[in-house]
């Protein structure tokens, strides 16, 4: 393989490359890195995610992203993390389940401890919306709780009360003692903390 010493001079002979032959590259070496044995693999899944987007195979470098992004979270390497799930996000063609919880980690464990708290209420409104569509209402009714414990956190007490008071109604729906008590325990701390 070709080793450069300097940055720049990577980026110059990158640049040079006709576009089928970049592809090509960037295909060989995601074949190359799918190869390394497991733990190696695991390591280097964003490269995998980046050279599979490259080489035009947004489906294989989805399913490389979403790992990425929870093995950087897992490092605390928020911003990579950040970078990689959102990377993840932009080739969903259509929400998922899967979809549905990378935009809820990333809305909980990224932005939501880094206080960006407004951008962290779109991720889980987006979420909340995607599971609903689903049918998934257990789900829905803790993306619910965690919205409105959100919109707490930003002053928008009203809101935060309808939010856990939806539900609750969902989790009377499901009859599920685990999503009542859950959904009663959000309610609890919206009081105590209001």
């Amino acid at each position: 393989g070709l080793r450069f010493v300097h940055d720049k001079l990577r980026e110059v002979a990158y640049a040079h490359l006709a576009e089928p032959h970049r592809v090509e590259l960037h295909r060989a070496a995601a074949r190359a890195l799918e190869h390394l044995k497991p733990d190696r693999r695991d390591e280097m899944l964003a490269a995998l995610a980046h050279h599979w987007h490259s080489a035009g195979e947004s489906e294989k470098a989805r399913d490389c992203y979403l790992p990425a992004a929870r093995r950087a979270a897992s490092r605390y390497a928020l911003i990579e993390a950040e970078r990689l799930y959102r990377a993840h996000l932009a080739l969903v063609t259509e929400p998922t389940l899967e979809s549905a919880k990378a935009r809820s980690e990333l809305g909980h464990l990224l932005l939501r401890i880094q206080g960006r708290a407004t951008e962290a209420i779109e991720q889980f409104q987006a979420a909340l919306g995607d599971v609903l569509n689903l049918g998934e209402l257990s789900l829905g009714s803790t993306y619910l709780c965690d919205l409105a414990k959100l919109h707490l956190e930003v002053g928008r007490n009203q809101e935060a009360f309808t939010l856990c008071e939806l539900a609750l109604s969902i989790a009377r729906e499901l009859g599920s003692p685990w999503h009542l008590a859950k959904t009663q325990s959000t309610h609890a701390f919206l009081l105590f903390e209001n």
